[in-house]
């Protein structure tokens, strides 16, 4: 019931809950940023950014217009999927594009927006990946992204040496993150990678830490 003062009463308990998680979170992130050179935190900011960029960006109808919301210009654009053809199991809408100022090849990744993402989200069983289990709906979305585009990631790296490959979503393309680098790593995508290729990976959701990583592939 709405009556009374008990909804109320829960209601600032929640506040103040959520606001005391929040300040542990930034005073924690003070922390871990002291020990990050100016120069990796601002590629660290640069990659989340592309993560949110990329929501816009999937709005556009061109390539100007793309490159225009994510700070890149129209030739470094590699590809962009925000479009499903007819008869083609629904992806993750993704931008695959050339970030020269962080030496990377970033695959950006929309989190839900549309009502096939919801439905990729919510076919959420079980099913076998690496040495465990992922979530069934995450994963597919992962494989048809490589199906589109990893031809053309190694393609990309191949013709800029020394650049990494750099994953980073938020929502529903955090998660898918994780997996494809997951598998860059230690799976049969890993394939795909020139030797000594970097994989790096931003994930952003809500107001959870985020986390930022360099490994090399061997």
């Amino acid at each position: 019931s709405y009556e009374g003062f008990g909804f109320l009463l829960l209601a600032l308990v929640k506040k103040a809950h959520d606001s005391s998680e929040h300040l542990q979170w930034e005073e924690s992130l003070v922390q871990h940023e002291g020990n990050l050179s100016s120069l990796q935190l601002e590629a660290a900011r640069r990659v989340g950014q592309f993560a949110i960029d990329v929501y816009p960006a999937s709005w556009k109808l061109n390539l100007p217009g793309i490159g225009k919301c994510l700070g890149v210009s129209e030739e470094d654009i590699v590809l962009v999927h925000f479009t499903d053809k007819p008869n083609e199991g629904h992806c993750p809408k993704f931008a695959l594009f050339l970030d020269h100022s962080t030496r990377s090849l970033v695959l950006a990744i929309r989190g839900t927006f549309c009502v096939k993402d919801i439905v990729l989200d919510i076919v959420c069983e079980d099913v076998p990946f690496l040495d465990g289990h992922a979530h069934s709906g995450i994963l597919t979305g992962a494989r048809r992204i490589l199906e589109r585009a990893g031809h053309l990631i190694t393609a990309s790296l191949m013709l800029h040496p020394g650049y990494a490959l750099t994953l980073t979503g938020h929502s529903l393309g955090a998660g898918t993150a994780e997996l494809l680098t997951m598998d860059f790593l230690e799976g049969q995508a890993g394939k795909l990678l020139p030797h000594g290729t970097k994989v790096d990976k931003a994930r952003y959701h809500s107001i959870v830490p985020t986390d930022h990583f360099q490994i090399q592939v061997q």
